[in-house]
């Protein structure tokens, strides 16, 4: 009910709230050394954290989350010390391990899509690789707050078999689209993200659109189904003798 009384979902298909909840509505994120694990799904991201206040009954850190643009996130504690949680306007509370003491941050990911990157040179530069090594050009429209976006681009990195079809038949291209970021690239492609995020779309490599997928069809519980990510991928890429 929470994200129906939000009035950013207030006209959001309930295919698409669902979907939503069930990814983050099982999220733990922890504080820990300098580092901010946000754990959704089969997806974790990493951020870094430094605590620039403390409390007797709260800290507050800054992130370097790209969602938090710079803020200050004030976290009380709770369960007499043991816990944290920020209780929101829709709601809801989120749980947090531990803040502990700052330490040596490890390495983390870099976000997966370019906030300040021009879609249509990226593109453009996809084109040029395209044309040259005989290569299918694929878009990924999606957002760093979109859970199924990171998802679908872990799986990308990781599944041996996809992460090898990529590699031999495709030029990847991640655009990012949050807050009407490269709106004009979406229009131009006629609008794939109505479907929601991630949105695939592949094109040949003159530039000509092939087809656009809405990625809701390659889902399979709360994850993508690499058999059905491949056989996408296969009947996309250039038919040629290997």
């Amino acid at each position: 009910m929470a994200f129906q009384q939000n009035p950013i979902w207030t006209n959001k298909p309930p295919e698409e709230i669902e979907r939503f909840k069930n990814l983050f509505g099982r999220t733990t994120v922890i504080y820990l050394n300098g580092l901010m694990t946000i754990q959704a799904g089969t997806v974790d991201q990493t951020f870094h954290y430094r605590v620039v206040e403390r409390g007797t009954n709260h800290v507050v850190i800054r992130t370097d989350n790209p969602m938090e643009k710079g803020r200050d996130v004030r976290i009380h504690f709770a369960d007499d010390g043991k816990g944290f949680g920020i209780p929101n306007s829709s709601g809801y509370e989120v749980r947090f391990d531990r803040v502990s003491a700052e330490g040596t941050p490890s390495p983390f990911h870099p976000p997966v899509y370019d906030e300040s990157a021009d879609g249509s040179k990226q593109i453009s530069d996809a084109l040029v690789i395209g044309h040259k090594e005989g290569k299918r050009i694929l878009l990924q429209f999606g957002a760093n707050w979109c859970g199924w976006c990171l998802m679908l681009h872990k799986l990308f990195e990781t599944n041996k078999d996809i992460t090898q079809e990529l590699k031999i038949d495709y030029v990847v291209v991640t655009i990012d689209v949050n807050q009407d970021h490269n709106k004009e690239v979406d229009a131009k492609y006629g609008h794939p993200t109505r479907y929601g995020l991630p949105v695939i779309v592949i094109l040949d490599a003159d530039g000509k659109q092939l087809t656009t997928k809405n990625t809701s069809e390659l889902e399979e519980g709360n994850h993508h189904n690499p058999a059905k990510v491949i056989a996408f991928l296969k009947e996309w890429a250039i038919k040629k003798t290997r």
